[in-house]
């Protein structure tokens, strides 16, 4: 189940737009989307709408309908699933949703009707009409329990939180073992990631060290295994049971190796006692220093406490759907570690099985984040002169140059600043006055200028238009 498509009219800044999600050329709904917009566009609020959306899709729960401004708002969302489209519609007026579904060859909006349509006046009979469709069927509780029957995780990392519950951490974050075996009976399908529910995170850690504890018990107790050679039961159980902490070593000593720390499970203290908990903590290379959490550069903690709770989200389960939600992904993390990011979350969103069915959808102001996706993946939120948002495609290729990036899909007209921009300007005319002098010893002192100027801003790697 991936989103396709997102229909808003009258929905905040968002007065008409239409989001698609999909491949331009086969219309499979992408894996992977990247939106991009300067502050206040409606990144961080897009994010939001989705993640209740599917609250609302998973739960039943109202409280999307809070942000509805009654008579006024229409939002849709296209699913997809096998041969299935699957549509929310929601809107303010009887503050309800509606589920739909309808076969794959069968369109439940027309872009160009939605488009056409006065907001103020239109579309409660529009919304109207689509839901006596004798095309489609109501299905909000087979699709409730379509997701119910299926691992169906709903991750939402915000860059931000009530309170910097990172910089907080006076040992390790708090939990017990008491707290963790709970998850034995409700692992959660669906987690808030941010600063604030750092020990939601440290709790997953603790239950999957918990449960592999049992595992092995029960793997120790099969029969036929109780004659055996406890070296060769142990090597057999850890092949195919990995360490939940020396996997997330692979994965925090990518960031925490190029600051000359790392991640020392070996040294973890697992708890036992039923109000004990996990202390693992990173270390300085070489001395084997502990560095409190508290103290790491903001960048890295955040990094490291954001990957880790997705991983732990996804760690030894099956994972048939998923859509995570990531809020500048990026955020105060240094230029080169920027460059793998993406294959980051691919890497901690990949089930025990190898295999990987969630939809990213993230929203950044990164060029080199945004660089990492191809141009259809890119969502480009813009500014209309009414001051309302449009939306489009990007253009750059994957990979591109992040210049070129930030010029065409981020719509930077200039990416210099104002010094920069005076000595371009010096430099173009040293050129044109070296061409029109006549003067060897003038020449002379301009081509040194010149070479200077072009060494230090690097301006000779651009071809320059100059008057002769």
């Amino acid at each position: 189940m991936k989103i396709c498509k997102i229909y808003l009219k009258g929905y905040q800044q968002f007065q008409d737009v239409v989001l698609d999600f999909t491949h331009p050329e086969t219309g499979e709904p992408l894996d992977k989307i990247c939106l991009i917009g300067s502050n206040g566009t409606g990144k961080t609020t897009l994010l939001e709408m989705l993640n209740d959306v599917v609250d609302i899709l998973k739960y039943g729960k109202r409280n999307f309908f809070t942000f509805f401004n009654a008579m006024t708002t229409f939002v849709a969302v296209m699913f997809k699933d096998k041969n299935k489209r699957y549509y929310f519609l929601g809107n303010g007026y009887d503050l309800k949703g509606y589920f739909f579904s309808c076969d794959i060859d069968f369109e439940l909006i027309d872009e160009d009707d939605f488009s056409n349509l006065n907001s103020g006046s239109d579309w409660p009979k529009f919304f109207s009409d689509l839901t006596q469709n004798p095309f489609i069927e109501d299905v909000k509780e087979s699709f409730i329990g379509y997701v119910k029957s299926n691992i169906f995780l709903q991750l939402f990392s915000s860059h931000e939180g009530q309170n910097n519950g990172y910089a907080k951490i006076k040992d390790v974050p708090t939990t017990n073992v008491n707290e963790a075996i709970r998850l034995f009976d409700n692992l959660p399908s669906d987690a808030m990631i941010s600063p604030d529910t750092v020990n939601d995170f440290w709790r997953l850690l603790v239950y999957n060290i918990k449960k592999r504890e049992n595992d092995r018990n029960a793997f120790e107790e099969m029969d036929g295994n109780m004659q055996r050679i406890k070296a060769d039961l142990v090597n057999e159980f850890n092949n195919k049971n990995p360490n939940v902490l020396e996997e997330l070593a692979i994965i925090w000593d990518r960031i925490l190796d190029k600051a000359g720390l790392f991640f020392n499970y070996k040294a973890a203290k697992n708890p036992v006692q039923l109000n004990e908990n996990l202390h693992a903590y990173i270390c300085l290379k070489g001395s084997n220093k502990v560095v409190p959490y508290n103290r790491l550069s903001s960048g890295i903690r955040d990094y490291i406490f954001r990957v880790g709770h997705i991983f732990a989200m996804y760690f030894n389960r099956e994972v048939d759907q998923a859509v995570l939600l990531v809020d500048e992904p990026d955020n105060s993390l240094y230029t080169d570690f920027v460059l793998d990011l993406l294959d980051v979350y691919k890497q901690i969103t990949t089930d025990k099985r190898g295999e990987n069915h969630t939809q990213m959808i993230f929203a950044t102001h990164n060029p080199l984040f945004a660089g990492q996706f191809k141009p259809y993946e890119r969502i480009i939120l813009n500014w209309n002169n009414d001051g309302s948002i449009s939306a489009r495609k990007g253009t750059a290729p994957v990979g591109d140059d992040p210049n070129d990036l930030l010029s065409e899909d981020f719509g930077l007209a200039n990416l210099m600043s104002k010094e920069g921009q005076k000595m371009w300007e010096k430099y173009i005319n040293l050129k044109k006055q070296l061409i029109r002098s006549t003067d060897m010893k003038e020449k002379d002192t301009l081509v040194e200028e010149i070479n200077q100027i072009a060494s230090l801003y690097k301006f000779n790697l651009y071809e320059i238009p100059v008057e002769k």
